[in-house]
């Protein structure tokens, strides 16, 4: 067998350049100031150079998927570009480049990410993109000033804090306790002060699925009670230093939680109801093929698009799209069933992972944005690939063992 080590050293260092370059694009649309886009030649050569070196990488070393929850979320991703640029074209002219570059972002990572943890193996991949996250936390604290916001000085919602919490299951592998216990304190921090209510739940919920689904504490019960009672202390430590935050600096985030019943979670359920009205009187052939990418924010008359990933699928894609869609979650939870099973060493963290795009994707948009739907993918892929080294190499000592 060829050794590709040398190739994929090169490609992983050309992907964190072009990642550290593509940070301005994978944030800018979450920007502090409405409608800051980065537009230009030099965005369209970054995501451009980005994808070529994954794409050629892929073939380079002849890489075949051989997970089906990859396959399902392969099949996702080609079916979103392929309806997207159908519709777009037969809607004519309207879609800048780097909108299909960003579409078509998801594809070649897949491959990509895949073929390159198999042959550098998980120890080195996890340093790469703990290096990755340690970079978009300080960038994050630098870009959105959440220290001013702590403060009090200023206050502002943001969903940029999103690209770290998916990140979350990724830090949660770290071997070293004292980077990942303080890559996470930052992650928390950043959720917390981002004052989005959907961010908050699914980082609670995340934390807790992966102490109650950790291999460690599944081999021993006994210490879940502990692991519980000291996040439960965590929780309520992090809601009284919020609450005096609050009372002293007027916390955005404690007065979206107490208006939530008023308005409805900024007027979601409006939106959901227009949304689902849309689909409802959507003619035969756009239930079937949906309506192109984004076209909620579009068509509705709200002006905002669905703010829920099964809405947004159903109308944008139609629902042979949303049948995939679908079954690509079915396959996450499938995979998860199957890591539990065995007793897998990444179950918590699968199980973080699986409860952060699940309440995102209730609450707000993955899929849409193609950044965190990059994001999602790699995460999953590794989580995936991680187990499946774990397992062979668990095999290959109860072999060497018996003999």
């Amino acid at each position: 067998m060829r050794n590709y080590n040398k190739y994929t050293l090169l490609a992983i260092l050309v992907f964190c350049l072009m990642f550290v370059f593509l940070d301005n694009e994978l944030t800018n649309q979450f920007s502090r100031k409405a409608g800051v886009q980065i537009e230009g030649l030099q965005q369209n050569i970054n995501i451009l150079a980005l994808e070529i070196t994954m794409f050629l990488y892929a073939i380079l070393v002849r890489y075949r998927i051989g997970n089906n929850l990859i396959w399902k979320l392969l099949l996702l991703s080609l079916s979103i570009v392929a309806i997207s640029f159908l519709l777009a074209i037969g809607n004519g002219p309207g879609f800048t480049i780097v909108l299909y570059l960003r579409i078509l972002l998801p594809v070649p990572t897949l491959f990509f990410i895949n073929a390159a943890i198999e042959r550098l193996g998980k120890k080195m991949i996890i340093k790469v993109f703990s290096l990755i996250v340690i970079f978009l936390v300080l960038h994050y604290f630098s870009e959105y000033r959440s220290v001013s916001t702590i403060l009090g000085e200023e206050t502002f919602i943001t969903n940029a804090s999103y690209i770290l919490l998916l990140f979350l299951p990724m830090v949660l592998c770290i071997n070293n306790k004292f980077f990942r216990y303080s890559i996470v304190i930052m992650i928390v921090l950043a959720v917390l002060f981002s004052n989005k209510r959907g961010g908050l739940i699914a980082m609670v919920l995340s934390l807790l699925m992966f102490l109650n689904f950790n291999n460690v504490n599944i081999q021993k019960r006994k210490r879940i009670p502990v692991f519980l009672f000291s996040l439960m202390i965590f929780l309520i430590g992090a809601y009284c230093a919020y609450v005096w935050f609050g009372q002293v600096n007027d916390s955005m985030l404690l007065d979206r939680f107490m208006t939530m019943e008023e308005t409805g979670g900024s007027h979601r359920t409006f939106v959901y109801q227009e949304t689902f009205n849309m689909i409802l009187s959507s003619d035969f052939s756009s239930i079937l093929f949906g309506h192109g990418w984004n076209s909620v924010l579009k068509n509705s008359p709200l002006n905002l698009s669905a703010h829920n990933d099964f809405l947004e699928v159903m109308y944008d894609f139609g629902i042979v799209v949303f049948i995939i869609y679908v079954s690509s979650l079915y396959y996450m939870f499938k995979q998860l069933f199957k890591m539990l099973k065995l007793k897998s060493v990444y179950s918590g963290q699968f199980a973080c992972a699986i409860f952060i795009i699940i309440v995102l994707s209730n609450v707000s948009h993955i899929i849409i944005y193609s950044q965190l739907f990059f994001i999602e993918i790699i995460v999953l892929s590794c989580l995936v690939q991680f187990d499946k080294i774990s397992r062979n190499e668990n095999r290959c000592f109860n072999i060497s063992c018996s003999l």
